[in-house]
């Protein structure tokens, strides 16, 4: 653990300028429930929703920088995965600390904080999700569950001198955990492996690991993001079917919906629980488009 003094300031103006002005270089936004949208690249930006005025906190020089995920425990303290693990950001005084990943150079993805205030990571490149335990201040890691799928030792061999699978290029044995949720109501954390295309729980008290496999016909969905509604039940988007799912923990069971569109590539999924019953944000990389979801609750109509 690294720990680094730094001071916040506001920045007046729009996030364009701020773009414009070479401060920012990775956005990978995310929205906490205290009113603020995160942004980081070279330094981690929050817009307060409110007020409409953004708040930077400056990484320490030399320090990595910042990957996809971002997130707020309950302490106000803003968290977000980097290279080798994960930054934490005191909100009121800036001050940046560093957590190194039990495997380091993983490739630290997407991250979520759990109703217990641990704070779980993606590492794609080694089918593992690292944590930081909030009771003990120590980083630890679970692996992904070995491909139970029949592979050739020719396609091992091969898997075996490629190395690790960074983007889309990764031995077939490699199952890449990618964007993940934790159940705030719950013990759970869902993780969403892209190359397997199957959806994995891990008990945040136990460290088991459950995998489940999408119905036939979705091998090669790629199931890339996972949202956990206030009812327990997981939402997950697929990048190549043109659909999303929802998979209910009590019964197990999956639920596949269909897009209108085609050429989705839809990576990502949000939730709103202000509705009721909880309606979803889908947004389509391949198509630029953003649907909105909404349930019925009187099927007879």
């Amino acid at each position: 653990m690294v720990v680094s003094k730094n001071g916040t300031h506001t920045f007046h103006g729009t996030l364009f300028e701020y773009l414009r002005n070479d401060k920012l270089d990775g956005l990978g936004t995310v929205a906490d429930t205290k009113g603020y949208v995160w942004a980081g690249g070279r330094d981690l930006l929050g817009f307060n929703v409110q007020t409409q005025q953004f708040k930077v906190f400056p990484k320490p020089k030399g320090w990595p920088t910042f990957n996809n995920g971002k997130g707020r425990d309950s302490k106000g303290n803003v968290w977000a995965s980097q290279p080798t693990g994960l930054h934490r950001i005191n909100f009121e005084t800036g001050e940046y600390t560093e957590f190194k990943a039990v495997t380091e150079m993983g490739r630290s993805y997407d991250m979520t904080v759990d109703a217990e205030d641990n704070v779980w990571f993606a590492q794609i490149a080694v089918d593992k999700v690292g944590y930081y335990e909030a009771r003990t201040g120590k980083m630890g890691e679970v692996s992904m569950l070995p491909l139970d799928e029949p592979l050739s030792q020719k396609d091992r061999e091969i898997g075996a001198r490629a190395g690790r699978g960074w983007t889309t290029a990764a031995p077939l044995y490699q199952k890449g955990p990618r964007r993940m949720d934790a159940d705030r109501n719950g013990n759970t954390v869902w993780v969403a492996q892209y190359w397997a295309s199957r959806l994995a729980k891990i008990d945040i008290h136990t460290k088991k690991v459950t995998d489940y496999k999408l119905p036939d016909g979705y091998r090669y969905a790629y199931l890339y993001d996972t949202d956990v509604d206030k009812n327990h039940m997981v939402w997950f988007s697929m990048a190549n079917a043109d659909r999303f799912g929802k998979f209910n923990p009590v019964t197990e069971q999956f639920t596949i919906f269909e897009l209108p569109t085609r050429g989705t590539n839809v990576r990502h999924i949000w939730v709103d629980n202000s509705t009721t019953p909880p309606s979803l944000v889908i947004p389509y990389i391949g198509a630029n488009k953003i649907a909105r979801v909404q349930f019925r609750t009187n099927t007879a109509r």
